[in-house]
């Protein structure tokens, strides 16, 4: 059996994607990953005009949409993950998907289906409307094995028509995270080009969009309701949400490790939690420690909520490398 899994968004981060492409590989070998990221997140000019999830008119005709679409139809599932600004953009490719295979199985999940669920889920075969790992590892079992998967909660599916709205997993503990295979990161990964389709991801790619930085989250969750954030609709589907959640401090060295070992040049690591400063100083203290020894490289942080920066956990943070903080004004 084949699995696509094909991040959408204006950039290759991807932070969320690249956990649950890791659960598809690790269920079934044959799948590969896709990444259509036709401009860049960290692009001062398009920051300046705004320009978050606004394609080229040219990227949005039959000919570039099928040239995306082609390659990514040959699988029996097809995984996509995208965020509201590229929904669009996601629905015409899975459009041409249709087209060219009806009988390959369209999944599709990230925040867009979490926060839209009504939206999304005319557009494909299922949709994923909470934490996917174990919900999504069930789906790929059930499927191959040719046994019923509608009853999957955190799944809502659609049935000829007919949406089965199931219910919500509660969320995942620290034992479950530490179970994860890390995030899947310069493993056989592909690039859309324009002009060229598919390619795949070389290191000058990784630098073109991320620069010399590894970008990712130890940390989920925030107790706060912002009106322009997702976290509205988390909270609201699990008050849990709420509270600070995050695997083990072994895990999350280990996993940036992993990828110092794919890739060399990484000199910067950029934590991109909501509420990173919420860590207990008693965890914090360990993490610096096993930074310091087996990382030793500055970081920055880029979620920190006011009421939790405390001078303890300032001074730790900066013992451990910490170089830049990022915080918001609630």
């Amino acid at each position: 059996m084949r699995i696509n899994m094909v991040s959408i968004e204006d950039g290759m981060s991807a932070m969320g994607f690249r956990k649950i492409a890791s659960i598809a590989k690790s269920a079934n070998q044959n799948t590969g990953v896709y990444y259509v990221a036709l401009e860049s997140t960290y692009s001062p000019i398009r920051n300046i005009l705004g320009l978050h999830g606004v394609r080229n008119e040219k990227d949005k005709k039959k000919e570039r949409l099928r040239e995306i679409a082609y390659p990514l139809a040959k699988a029996d599932i097809i995984g996509f993950s995208s965020m509201t600004n590229n929904a669009d953009f996601t629905r015409a490719i899975i459009k041409e998907i249709r087209e060219i295979n009806p009988k390959s199985y369209i999944v599709w999940g990230g925040i867009h289906p979490i926060v839209f669920p009504e939206d999304a889920i005319h557009s494909v075969n299922a949709i994923c409307v909470g934490e996917g790992e174990y919900p999504f590892m069930e789906f790929i079992s059930l499927f191959k094995s040719g046994k019923d998967y509608t009853g999957i909660k955190n799944f809502w599916f659609n049935l000829n028509g007919e949406i089965k709205r199931n219910g919500l997993l509660p969320l995942n503990k620290q034992e479950d995270m530490n179970q994860f295979p890390f995030p899947l990161y310069a493993e056989d990964e592909f690039l859309f080009k324009r002009e060229k389709g598919f390619f795949p991801m070389t290191q000058l790619d990784f630098f073109k969009f991320n620069g010399l930085g590894y970008h990712t989250i130890w940390t989920i969750g925030c107790p706060y309701k912002c009106s322009y954030c997702s976290n509205t609709t988390f909270l609201k589907n699990d008050k849990s949400y709420g509270k600070l959640r995050y695997p083990s401090t072994e895990y999350i060295v280990n996993e940036v490790k992993n990828v110092l070992n794919k890739h060399s040049h990484v000199s910067t690591v950029v934590f991109y939690d909501d509420s990173f400063m919420s860590v207990p100083s008693s965890t914090l203290k360990k993490f610096s420690e096993l930074w310091r020894e087996k990382i030793n490289l500055p970081f920055c942080v880029m979620g920190v909520i006011p009421s939790y920066v405390k001078k303890e956990k300032m001074k730790i943070l900066i013992e451990a490398g910490m170089i830049r903080m990022r915080m918001g004004i609630q």
